[in-house]
């Protein structure tokens, strides 16, 4: 019999933050296996923070980013050969929140044409790329509040949706 880890699906998490999305999915069952953080400090506090989590679990697992470069520097062989160096699994996730500060209410603004933003529709290309089993993207309300940001973000999802089905649903995370 094989033992649960062969059986968790393997996971890929980019903008990985301070680790929370990617807690989550380990709670749910599910084992990351790649992490990606480009800012420092956040790549720092993801180490930290879970490797302290999962050792108040009983695990010695250490958390370290496995690749802090921008995503917009890294190609999906790399992130393939990185995340699985005996081959792409059949069945694997990517899970991931880009920066929303060119959305959120409290930000710039700018939307899908700031710097920020810009970095969802790289998100979405390397979901469409890498061809996982499922996805999950988070970001805030603003994404879709806002006529301009809503209609582009319908016109990305309409691409990613001749490959998958897409739900989406507005929800507070202080339910979960």
């Amino acid at each position: 019999m094989s033992n649960s880890r062969e059986r968790k699906i393997p996971v890929l998490s980019f903008f990985s933050g301070g680790g929370f999305m990617d807690m989550g999915f380990e709670q749910a069952g599910f084992e990351i296996v790649w992490t990606n953080e480009f800012d420092k400090t956040f790549a720092e506090l993801h180490a930290r923070g879970m490797t302290s989590w999962r050792r108040s679990l009983g695990s010695e697992v250490k958390a370290e980013i496995f690749n802090t470069k921008s995503i917009t520097e890294i190609n999906s062989k790399e992130i393939i050969s990185e995340a699985f160096p005996n081959g792409k699994p059949e069945h694997f996730g990517i899970i991931g929140g880009p920066p929303c500060q060119d959305f959120s209410m409290n930000g710039s603004l700018k939307g899908f044409s700031g710097e920020r933003g810009k970095l969802t529709i790289v998100y979405f290309d390397k979901i469409l790329d890498l061809k996982p089993t499922f996805f999950v993207m988070e970001n805030v309300t603003g994404l879709i509040k806002r006529k301009e940001s809503k209609e582009y973000l319908q016109s990305i999802l309409s691409r990613v949706e001749r490959e998958f089905y897409v739900d989406h649903e507005k929800l507070n995370s202080l339910n979960f």
